[in-house]
């Protein structure tokens, strides 16, 4: 079975219904993903976890808010104006 490598990609063994130790995946003919794992029987859960989750996501927040924060400034900016320049008349 071939599977391409990114990191991100890790592994838990388990024996039964208990937990043993993970694993990371490794880079093999800077394509492919391999695993080293112990001789025996047991089941090798894997799953990814994207390494740039954390970063993406705050940027993307913070894009939102300041997106927010415009359209606000954009919408009550007017209505100000208004009210000083009727004030001033």
């Amino acid at each position: 079975m071939n599977e391409i490598w990114f990191p991100g990609w890790q592994g838990q063994i388990w024996r039964g219904k208990t937990e043993g130790p993970r694993v990371i995946a490794m880079n093999v003919d800077e394509a492919l993903r391999a695993w080293q794992l112990p001789a025996g029987r047991y089941r090798l859960k894997t799953r990814f976890i994207t390494p740039y989750l954390r970063s993406s996501l705050a940027i993307s927040v913070a894009a939102l808010l300041l997106y927010i924060i415009i359209i606000l400034h954009r919408l009550v900016s007017p209505m100000l104006h208004k009210k000083t320049t009727a004030a001033k008349a």
